[in-house]
């Protein structure tokens, strides 16, 4: 495969000064996806780009004869400034003949995606080595995913958490931009070199305490360029300044806060802090309106269930996005921690129905997700917003019960926890027709 270009060349391409601002981006198959920043009336809206080869691209709205473009915004449900439209045209009549001036596009368009690997590189302890399997893949076969743990710690204490981490000293967080460094100058700059395409995601208790965050995140952006997304507890960007650092890190798509319900006792109960909840607020209220795709990360508790629709009021009033989470046991030392707060899902279903119509009130604002529960808790009015994000084989002792035998959404169901069915049986599950299962599930 032809080598991939220089992310710096990527950005310089898709500039358009006073217009466009790129990012981050990543390749897909026959071309390449953009995300940045699109000026319209002094305002800032992220999108994205996709540059594709004209016999492929399927009449995509703007089009040359080396490249066709399309463009989306990254959130689709927010309202679009009166002008966005004359401001995408203007961006893409000067991407169009500008674009094949660069030597790499013919290549990057005829670029085909290779299947993903991972390689976990997790805490606790131990020195991170880079072993022979991974330099070898610099040459081919698989898309190269670097799933990296961060020394940084956590200063909430959710119930749900059974992680305790020891203080992380100044000298790991070193050790973090040494390893990320070494993973870039081994293996991703090396795998562009043969055409094949990388991407790093970072994972901590509070990856925003990291005094080496904008370290790390420069050298994703200078190395491969893949758009980041990182999940970051609420109380420090609770601080505007903090919120400002965080959101003009370079490369990063997404950002997602936790968010534990819609009261103080029931978030500052889950996120074991009194206070927890005027932080969050303050800390969705900075975030809001700032030219990032923002999530409001909502898992649900059985103290919550009854808030469901007032958690989407409030987010969509503040215009950031709603995940509405499972409460997952992955681990046995979930077993024990997450008992109490374990919901009902036949509890689940009867608020989300209750729910619905704040629910679908918000979706036409934000982009509201609800995110592995299993199939049939999930009203078929709100089926459409149902998604899976985790495969049940890869969830600890996760299995179909027995009541759904039957179900035609057996393969892509999330299922239960042995631990849910010891509390509450299988009284909230039914067997869905093929048709009931389309409506209620995506992937």
């Amino acid at each position: 495969m032809d080598p991939l270009p220089q992310p710096v060349l990527v950005r310089e391409a898709f500039t358009v000064p006073g217009l466009f601002e790129p990012g981050s981006h990543r390749f897909v198959d026959g071309g390449i996806e953009v995300f940045g920043r699109l000026q319209v009336d002094g305002v800032r809206i992220p999108i994205g780009i996709q540059a594709g080869h004209p016999d492929s691209s399927g009449g995509w709205p703007f089009s040359g004869e080396s490249a066709s473009l399309c463009w989306w915004p990254l959130r689709s449900a927010a309202p679009l400034p009166s002008g966005a439209g004359g401001a995408v045209e203007s961006l893409m009549r000067r991407l169009i003949p500008a674009l094949p001036q660069n030597g790499w596009l013919e290549g990057t368009l005829s670029h085909r995606r290779l299947p993903s690997r991972t390689w976990a590189f997790e805490l606790p302890g131990g020195t991170r080595t880079i072993e022979p399997d991974l330099l070898e893949a610099v040459h081919g076969g698989n898309h190269i995913d670097l799933y990296v743990q961060l020394h940084s710690n956590c200063v909430q204490d959710c119930v749900f958490c059974p992680t305790c981490s020891p203080d992380f000293t100044p000298d790991q967080q070193d050790a973090d931009v040494d390893f990320i460094r070494d993973l870039a100058e081994r293996v991703v700059i090396p795998a562009a070199r043969f055409g094949v395409t990388s991407s790093f995601r970072f994972d901590a208790d509070d990856v925003s305490a990291h005094r080496r965050l904008p370290a790390l995140m420069k050298i994703v952006s200078e190395s491969c360029g893949c758009p980041m997304h990182l999940v970051i507890p609420a109380n420090r960007l609770s601080v505007p300044a903090v919120a400002d650092a965080v959101c003009g890190l370079p490369g990063l798509m997404k950002l997602s806060t936790t968010l534990f319900g819609a009261t103080p006792e029931t978030h500052d109960r889950v996120a074991g802090r009194a206070g927890a909840f005027s932080e969050t607020i303050r800390a969705i209220r900075n975030l809001s309106g700032r030219p990032l795709w923002v999530q409001g990360h909502f898992i649900l508790s059985s103290a919550a269930c009854a808030e469901i629709g007032a958690v989407a009021d409030t987010l969509a009033h503040f215009g950031v996005d709603l995940m509405i989470q499972s409460l997952i046991a992955d681990c046995d030392a979930h077993e024990v921690v997450l008992r109490p707060i374990m919901p009902d899902l036949a509890e689940v279903r009867r608020q989300f129905a209750a729910s619905a119509p704040r629910i679908l009130a918000a979706s036409s604002i934000i982009n509201v997700a609800i995110t592995d529960f299993p199939a049939c808790v999930v009203p078929v009015e709100l089926g459409h917003l149902a998604q899976t994000d985790h495969r049940r084989e890869t969830l600890y002792r996760y299995a179909i019960p027995p009541a759904c035998q039957g179900c035609a959404c057996i393969d892509q169901c999330i299922g239960v926890s042995p631990m849910y069915l010891e509390l509450f049986g299988d009284a909230a599950f039914s067997p869905l027709t093929e048709d009931g299962c389309t409506r209620a599930t995506r992937t």
